[in-house]
């Protein structure tokens, strides 16, 4: 059976736009990736905790799976407070950076 071609318009263009939504939003954390890679340059963490910020953050790792890992010699908990205290660096770091803006 045939779609009706106003049909087939509406569903290909309702897809474009979802299309086009996933790549701003591809940019948009591409974006706030190169902010945080320029923010954690320019405040110089220790390796440990770039190692930290990255496993977290760019590969999913959990805070009890980045504690497992050889070199990081943290408990959990730990962990947790270290990329807590990043979060609120580079959150702090941003502001600064562009008064008015907020970060959450």
């Amino acid at each position: 059976m045939a779609m009706p071609l106003r049909r087939a318009r509406r569903l290909a263009l309702r897809q474009e736009g979802t299309e086009h939504l996933a790549m701003e939003r591809e940019l948009l954390a591409h974006e706030i990736r190169d902010l945080c890679e320029h923010t954690i340059h320019e405040a110089e963490f220790s390796a440990r905790n770039m190692l930290i910020f990255r496993l977290y953050f760019d590969h999913d790792l959990s805070a009890n799976q980045i504690a497992q890992c050889r070199g990081v010699n943290l408990s959990k908990a730990g962990v947790e407070k270290v990329i807590n205290r990043l979060k609120e660096r580079i959150r702090s770091m941003v502001a600064a950076d562009a008064p008015g803006a907020m970060i959450q």
